[in-house]
């Protein structure tokens, strides 16, 4: 999958309220970047592992 295709699938993750998006195998840098593109665009907040709590 494409950074743009993944990018599609991240935003409707975010409209379904996630508050931590990550990839696996085939998700690399140039992914990495359009997501970000994303998170800034829509206004979100970058969280820091240490803002993130074990359930």
């Amino acid at each position: 999958m494409g950074p743009e295709a993944y990018a599609t699938y991240a935003a409707a993750w975010l409209d379904a309220g996630a508050s931590v998006i990550g990839g696996c195998c085939e998700v690399g840098p140039d992914h990495i970047q359009v997501l970000n593109s994303l998170i800034d665009q829509r206004g979100h907040r970058r969280l820091k592992w240490t803002d993130i709590e074990s359930l």
